[in-house]
């Protein structure tokens, strides 16, 4: 009995040390390769980094599990065309190399979202609304087998939030050509949807061209943009400028990027491509390792953040209000030209040039200096020089019998040198003195000014980096709300959380007001020391801790004050 059993032990032993010895070997073989195909609407110009963002964010996330690759070859774009985006997502579709399919892009997804066939899981990752574009819907999922797709949930409030900040009554929407007539009844359905908030719309299908577009506008008060993907750079600038140019407010379905663009507003961050890429990776993880794509939830509350451009605002004559500007992100704020560009060097210098008190000091000093010349003109030679010329008639010449002459001419010339006089040298010293204190006094009241003129350019400073803080924190807050209201809205968070924030948002508001009212009056005390207008704008430079204006000769004072007994003579000196 021993010998099979030593045997058995023997053979377990071995098989142990071969596992361990190419942990590599077997970790790979548990490894399943996933390769990830995309479909864009087209080349996409304006965001070139999308799908690179995407691939980024998919071989993050899913190579904890599997070994993903998102290949160059697998990534097709349409033609702008729903039968073009049809075509490359059948290629997908049939390609056996291709384990999923992204659509990346409003054409796409509604094409793969209306598909009832698919051989392997898809996910339509832009669907711009699920019940205008008739969108199948089972629950929380699509209902569709191997159909997953992704709506977020903030574009059915964004007429709402729209009219609150800017009132209208009718509306231009801009949606992509194909994908209007591709939609049965469109129109009547986005006009039932817009009855709701009791706005007229005026659907206007946008090709690859802003002139055409603008020319379908009819008489409306507003535009709402959605996604226009097809639009080049200089085609999309054209659209913002024929905007501007009816003076017409526009909203941003895109948000952030395209408000940067030069639309006047939109609701979602800066982060929402971001955000959306790593929810589509997140939906292709769950689908990969098991779940069943038809029930993935396909709302997706995206975070929201008002992002107002000023310089836009400006142009059409809109001028937000303070609820707005303190919650909005704002582009483009310096929308005039401010040729005034302030450092603190040359807000110093021009505080000491145009200073009226120092103005006068100098006119002092002057006088004094003439004083001083005064006193010393005593002290040096002096010479006076004295002239008589004198004339009679003829007749009393000749009467005078030759003792007075006809003309009559006299001069004199004295010098005269003080070689020791006390008063005069006593005079010369107390002028000389008392000059010397006018420019001391002279050169206190510049000392004066220009610290002046120095800390209140550092109080411009310190109360605009206050007031960023504070927009700030009002936007964390925000978030946080948007956070707690999900929270409560699944039932993980009291509706005592969302009071919290909608309180603590009051309160930030109000720090957002103080902050620029601080802002203002540092602004407006500089503008008094520089003797110019109380409002006029100006542009700053930061000023950094190794500026030589702040501390000049800096070797020589460090010098003084790295250590505790040099310190302490400086100290004395100072005190």
């Amino acid at each position: 009995m021993r010998r099979p059993i030593v045997r058995f032990l023997s053979v377990f032993i071995v098989v142990v040390l071969c596992v361990l010895s190419a942990p590599g070997e077997v970790q790979s073989a548990q490894t399943r390769s996933v390769v990830i195909g995309v479909v864009t609407d087209g080349p996409y110009e304006r965001y070139p980094d999308f799908v690179e963002r995407f691939r980024q964010e998919t071989v993050a996330l899913l190579s904890i599990d599997f070994d993903v690759s998102v290949p160059e070859d697998k990534v097709l774009a349409g033609d702008w065309t729903m039968a073009g985006v049809g075509n490359a997502l059948d290629r997908l579709l049939r390609d056996p190399e291709v384990d999923a399919v992204v659509a990346l892009g409003p054409l796409g997804s509604h094409v793969a979202a209306l598909r009832t066939d698919l051989t392997k899981p898809v996910i339509a990752a832009m669907i711009l609304d699920g019940q205008i574009q008739g969108m199948p819907r089972e629950g929380d999922g699509s209902g569709v087998p191997n159909l997953s797709y992704i709506e977020a949930t903030h574009q059915g409030r964004d007429l709402t939030a729209f009219r609150e900040i800017i009132p209208f009554d009718r509306v231009a929407v801009l949606v992509p050509a194909e994908l209007a007539a591709a939609i049965p009844d469109f129109e009547a359905r986005a006009r039932t949807r817009a009855e709701e908030d009791d706005v007229e719309v005026q659907l206007v299908p946008v090709a690859g061209s802003a002139g055409a577009a603008l020319d379908l506008i009819g008489d409306v008060e507003a535009v709402y943009v959605s996604p226009l993907f097809q639009l080049d750079q200089a085609e999309f600038g054209q659209l913002v400028q024929g905007f501007i140019d009816r003076r017409l407010p526009s909203y941003s379905w895109i948000g952030a990027p395209e408000v940067r663009d030069g639309l006047l507003m939109g609701r979602t961050p800066q982060t929402f491509g971001l955000r959306l890429t790593r929810r589509t990776a997140l939906n292709l993880q769950r689908i990969m390792l098991g779940e069943a794509a038809a029930s993935i939830p396909v709302e997706y509350p995206a975070r929201e953040g008002l992002t107002i451009n000023v310089a836009t605002a400006h142009a059409i004559g809109f001028y937000p209000n303070w609820r707005v500007l303190t919650e909005a992100e704002l582009f483009d704020v310096d929308v005039e030209e401010v040729a005034r560009a302030l450092s603190l060097q040359s807000a110093v210098n021009e505080a000491i040039d145009v200073n009226l008190d120092l103005a006068a000091k100098d006119r002092e000093v002057a006088a004094g200096a003439q004083d001083v010349r005064l006193a010393t003109s005593a002290l040096l030679p002096q010479i006076d020089v004295a002239a008589t010329r004198s004339v009679i008639d003829e007749d009393r010449a000749e009467a005078s019998l030759g003792q007075v002459s006809e003309r009559t001419t006299t001069g004199s010339a004295r010098l005269t040198q003080s070689i020791y006089s006390d008063p005069l040298w006593a005079n010369r010293s107390v002028e000389g003195s008392i000059q010397e204190s006018r420019e001391l006094d002279r050169e206190t009241l510049r000392l004066d000014v220009a610290l002046d003129a120095g800390v209140t350019y550092l109080n411009v400073l310190r109360a605009n980096t206050f007031e960023r803080i504070q927009r700030e924190n009002l936007r964390v807050t925000r978030s946080n709300l948007q956070l707690a209201q999900q929270r409560v809205s699944i039932g993980t968070a009291s509706l005592a959380e969302e009071y919290r924030w909608q309180n603590q948002i009051a309160n930030d508001r109000q720090a957002v007001v103080n902050a620029a009212a601080a802002t203002t009056l540092a602004s407006i005390e500089l503008n008094r020391l520089l003797h110019r207008p109380l409002e006029e704008r100006f542009t700053t430079e930061e000023a950094e801790l190794d500026d030589v204006t702040l501390i000049d000769d800096r070797d020589r004072i460090f010098g003084y004050i790295d250590n505790p007994w040099s310190f302490a003579a400086f100290r004395d000196f100072m005190s």
